[in-house]
């Protein structure tokens, strides 16, 4: 189990080891705060849940195609590598667009002007909840999307579901439109750069033909030019790629600045040596490939291998770049998209790259191996191809940019509806059940949290374990709650008081009531505590007003008085006395009167009705009680007792209120505390034990006045064995 304070001040004594029975103790105590949680969660739950309307809704199927929104797949340059299918957009991006406020005005505007929907009542705040809260999209099997709205009346249902679904069909194609838009207006650009070098190729061409003489070569020399020539187109080629990549690229850089998100890190500015490893791994397969493929043998297992650390790569270079900071989560989807293909098109070049630089090293070779070719047969060979490279992707971007055209004006904006909305017949499965077990569960966690959170709190003495480890005094009994006969709302009169009293004291009760048979325990645990010398004089008081000092005094002084001794008890207490309440005697002459004007003994003390115990009563309350405590006279008084009877016992004020308790300690030698269960804090019970330590006294132990008989407080055990064993069998 693990460690924990049981108490809320910090005290290092007072952590433990908590057992299962600790726990279960906690249970039992504060089972009323447990309890009313549950029934105040359950209930709450059951009446909102039993009483809430029924709730309808009216549901559409559509599926999500797979769009051309990349400019590599418009370009003609779809990864070989790449799996298409991953180009749909995710599910998340449908549910922004839910949220979106164009999508919100679209669907408000079209309902402002619906008959049904006006006709329903609900005021624009209720109709504006539903928008928000009602319209959900859930991806089900079979790669369909379930679009539901939900509403607690069948036709509104149906209603705001044909309406936003037609909506949402148009947001999505004004959004592919917009994208087709940006695309048409890149290739117009790129249409613009390769007319421009498309007309410099024809112009070089041309000078280059008037200046050039017709030759012929041999058939060796036939042959190597016409390989120099295939390696020259390729490398045309591969340049022409490489720059339509570059123009990708910046064209997805100029998407991310205007969706404000963070630059992307190049794949040469990430230096990490997983990256380093892949790249250097990913160069030599390329030239080995491109070595294979110039040679015309196989290269199905490269394309494989290629493939295999290409992906490892991109996936390596998604994760390490930067989290994009969007204003709304719609646009955070957009820029997830754009940074992968930015990342593939990357990629992409990167392999251009290798494969352009590998070309030039052969083109390069070979001019230094053979420089008896004629380099103006090359120059023209490779005029010409230039000139039909830049002709083909003129054409190529042409093409794209008209069937960019017919894209934006036939789109269906990536989703495609599968069924239309339908009027809901039957009302939705509420799952009651299931609900209130969850509340009933809930409640029961609330209600346990709050018990430990109670505990935790509650730094009150509720266990002799407290007592000894935490005030590092010995207990030396515990009393349970004395029952009073008499009760009253108001004041009680100084009759009622007595009467009360009276009911509560040990000679009163059942010879072998608990509670008896716990004060003749705790006389007893007095005589052993101090075994060396007998008992003559004893001090009793409290930390603070309350804790039952003065009955514990008088069923303790009747307690000694049953083994025989004659007991004196006096009520020290001279700023509130009660000893002459509790056995139905006048308060003066007393102790008071006895010490100040010289009374004779016999005046001040009064018998009980119980043989060989006596009282002194407080007398006339003196207007110095501390004076009079110090004072010679009350030192000569005591002393004079102590000859008289066998046992002294002092009721005193509490220790924690005045100072009274401290000078009482000087004449007696021994101290006993009472503490209230469950009501005197660690915090009172220490300053006690602390103040009484600072005068010397000699403090015998504590009592715990007021146990509670129940379960999960420890002590039940104790008192049902003690009465059980004292009890006559019938």
């Amino acid at each position: 189990m693990a460690s924990m304070s049981a108490f809320s001040d910090n005290d290092p004594a007072a952590s433990r080891e908590w057992t299962l029975q600790d726990y279960l103790n906690i249970l039992l105590r504060r089972k009323w705060i447990i309890l009313a949680a549950t029934l105040l969660v359950f209930g709450g739950g059951t009446a909102y849940y039993l009483t809430r309307p029924p709730l309808y809704r009216s549901v559409a199927t559509f599926t999500i195609e797979s769009p051309d929104k990349g400019l590599d797949k418009l370009l003609g340059n779809v990864d070989w590598w790449y799996d298409s299918s991953s180009s749909t957009r995710s599910i998340d991006f449908y549910q922004a667009l839910l949220t979106s406020q164009t999508y919100q005005e679209m669907v408000w505007h079209e309902i402002e002007s619906d008959s049904v929907i006006q006709a329903s009542g609900l005021p624009a705040e209720e109709i504006q909840e539903l928008l928000q809260e009602g319209i959900s999209i859930t991806p089900t099997e079979f790669e369909l999307v379930r679009f539901s709205v939900t509403t607690g009346e069948p036709h509104l249902s149906y209603a705001i579901a044909r309406i936003a679904v037609t909506a949402f069909k148009t947001r999505c194609r004004q959004i592919e439109l917009e994208e087709t838009r940006n695309i048409v207006d890149y290739v117009e650009k790129q249409k613009e750069i390769s007319r421009d070098k498309l007309e410099e190729a024809e112009r070089e061409l041309q000078e280059f033909s008037r200046g050039s003489i017709g030759m012929v070569s041999g058939d060796d020399e036939g042959g190597l030019l016409k390989r120099f020539l295939d390696l020259e187109e390729q490398l045309i080629e591969v340049q022409a790629q490489r720059e339509l990549a570059e123009a990708n690229i910046s064209a997805y850089d100029q998407r991310l600045r205007n969706l404000k998100a963070p630059s992307e890190p190049g794949l040469n500015e990430i230096d990490s040596p997983r990256v380093r490893e892949l790249r250097a791994e990913l160069d030599r397969l390329i030239e080995q490939r491109t070595a294979r493929a110039t040679a015309g043998r196989a290269t199905a297992e490269l394309d494989r291998q290629i493939e295999q650390v290409r992906g490892d790569l991109f996936q390596e270079m998604v994760s390490r770049s930067a989290d994009g900071k969007s204003s709304s989560s719609l646009d955070q989807s957009l820029w997830d998209e754009i940074r992968q293909n930015r990342v593939k098109e990357e990629l992409n070049l990167y392999m251009l790259k290798n494969r352009e630089r590998y070309y030039q090293r052969l083109v390069q070779k070979y001019r230094q191996d053979n420089p008896r070719l004629v380099e103006r047969a090359i120059e023209e060979a490779r005029l010409r191809r230039s000139r039909t490279v830049y002709e083909n992707l003129f054409n190529i971007l042409l093409e794209k940019g008209e069937e960019a055209r017919i894209k934006s004006a036939t789109g269906t904006g990536g989703i495609r509806i599968i069924d239309q909305p339908t009027l809901p017949r039957q009302p939705i499965d509420p799952k009651i059940p299931r609900k209130l077990a969850m509340a009933l569960f809930l409640g029961l966690g609330m209600g346990f949290g709050l018990a430990l959170l109670r505990e935790y709190t509650d730094n009150t003495i509720k266990s002799a374990d407290e007592v000894e480890k935490m005030l590092g005094a010995p207990l030396l009994g515990s009393v349970p709650i004395i029952a009073a006969k008499s009760r009253s709302n108001g004041e009680l009169s100084d009759k009622a008081m007595t009467a009360m009293y009276r009911s509560q004291l040990i000679s009163t009760l059942k010879p072998r009531d608990p509670v008896g048979e716990n004060y003749r325990t705790l006389r007893t645990n007095l005589q052993f505590a101090n075994v060396d010398e007998e008992i003559t004089s004893l001090l009793v008081t409290s930390s603070m007003p309350g804790e039952g000092k003065t009955l514990t005094s008088a069923n303790l002084a009747i307690a000694f008085a049953e083994l025989g001794k004659n007991v004196l008890l006096i009520d020290g207490d001279l700023r509130k006395p009660m000893q002459h309440q509790v056995f139905g005697v006048t308060r003066d002459p007393g102790l008071s009167d006895c010490a100040v004007r010289s009374l004779a003994l016999e005046q001040a003390i009064r018998p009980t009705q119980t043989p060989k115990l006596k009282l002194m009563p407080a007398g006339t309350l003196p207007p110095n009680p501390v004076e009079l405590i110090a004072s010679q006279r009350m030192t000569d008084l005591l002393q004079q007792l102590q000859r008289i009877f066998d046992l002294l016992i002092i009721d005193s004020p509490p220790v924690g209120v005045v100072t009274d308790p401290l000078l009482w300690s000087t004449h007696v030698k021994n101290v006993l505390l009472v503490f209230r269960f469950a009501e005197t804090n660690h915090k009172n019970g220490r300053e006690a034990l602390a103040a009484l330590n600072r005068s010397k006294a000699h403090v015998l132990g504590v009592i715990l006045n007021g146990v509670r008989l129940q379960r999960g407080y420890g002590y039940n055990y104790g008192y049902k064995y003690s009465h059980y064993y004292g009890s006559e069998k019938k």
